[in-house]
């Protein structure tokens, strides 16, 4: 569900949705059923799939062509495109969706702030965002930096495609600025030195273990989470 073009490196077939520690079921429940669903960057369709089985008409937007044409018979319609570059007005229904899927979508963007803003016309009277991003704040990535190590990966908190980064207060900020309030979240965890960027915890003082651990949302891989927009919002022009 990235939206760039090496989006084949993400493709699921395991995704278990009754698992409660993993952001793509936990996306596809807070999802729902019977919905009319933009679900942005949606790779192959891993996802559209089981929201297709769940009874919901499926929109799809998909950067990459080849995975997009893999998607398109799970959902009702695929467009293909960079979601910061369609003109969305010429494509999407206003007031047509009950639910927009961005999941692991918008650290790959330039302008996420932006995007939020420019799809809220497109949301139902009471529909929502299902969201779900990394959290640079996690342990690992935190001792990286205290060894002196910002290192790149092929996916996960430090993938090389990822152009923002995130703690929830940042999460917050950003929705709440563009007018939508953050609710429903749920947390992806992964212990201290499970992650890809696992490091040597024989090297690291058991009391900076411990603090790191004591660190709010430390264990925390990834955010998942609904946002509606605030009825009166005032949104910064």
């Amino acid at each position: 569900m990235y939206d760039h073009p090496d989006s084949s490196r993400y493709v699921f077939t395991d995704i278990n949705a009754e698992d409660t520690n993993d952001s793509r079921s936990l996306a596809i429940s807070l999802t729902g059923r019977n919905k009319k669903v933009l679900e942005v960057g949606n790779s192959t369709g891993y996802v559209s799939k089981i929201l297709k089985g769940r009874g919901n008409a499926v929109t799809g937007i998909e950067l990459d062509p080849k995975a997009a044409a893999q998607a398109q018979g799970s959902c009702e319609r695929e467009i293909v495109g960079d979601v910061e570059a369609l003109d969305l007005d010429a494509c999407l229904d206003v007031a047509g969706y009950d639910v927009i899927l961005l999941a692991d979508v918008l650290e790959h963007l330039k302008y996420p702030g932006a995007i939020l803003k420019k799809i809220k016309k497109f949301l139902a009277p009471e529909g929502y965002l299902v969201v779900s991003l990394p959290n640079t704040c996690h342990g690992d990535l935190l001792l990286n930096l205290l060894s002196g190590d910002f290192r790149y990966t092929d996916i996960g908190l430090l993938d090389r495609t990822h152009l923002r980064f995130f703690g929830l207060k940042n999460i917050v900020e950003l929705f709440n600025d563009q007018g939508y309030e953050v609710s429903d979240i749920r947390r992806v965890v992964r212990p201290l030195g499970s992650t890809e960027l696992w490091v040597d915890m024989n090297r690291v003082p058991r009391e900076l273990q411990d603090f790191i651990r004591a660190l709010p949302d430390s264990g925390v891989y990834q955010f998942v989470f609904t946002a509606r927009p605030f009825k009166s919002a005032i949104i910064k022009q």
